[in-house]
């Protein structure tokens, strides 16, 4: 199943604010290409619910992990870095963005 995400204002049916939730049946299907070509909607690939029920406990925290991991190493390394520096992480100098993602995961 698919989400579509507004990484920017946009207007369909309505308008939609950054971060915000597309319906799938207000973009034209043809758009949606070039919808996130340019920037303005992210396509999610999203897993039914009932398959994350059947999942054992420590396979569903894998995944988590492992999509929170993909989602940070998204951000710029000066983005990482100030995520961090909130949290109170002491960086060290020459940390690759790996090191900050692996760091800011252990502190949840």
């Amino acid at each position: 199943m698919k989400k579509y995400i507004a990484l920017k204002a946009v207007k369909f049916d309505k308008k939609y604010q950054k971060g915000e939730e597309v319906p799938e049946n207000v973009i034209a299907p043809k758009m949606i290409t070039k919808l996130e070509r340019c920037g303005c909607i992210a396509v999610r690939e999203v897993e039914v619910e009932q398959n994350q029920e059947q999942l054992p406990q420590q396979e569903q925290e894998e995944q988590t992990t492992q999509g929170t991991e993909k989602e940070l190493l998204q951000y710029k390394k000066e983005e990482l870095e100030h995520m961090a520096e909130q949290k109170g992480i002491e960086l060290k100098q020459g940390m690759t963005k790996n090191d900050i993602v692996a760091l800011l995961l252990q502190k949840e």
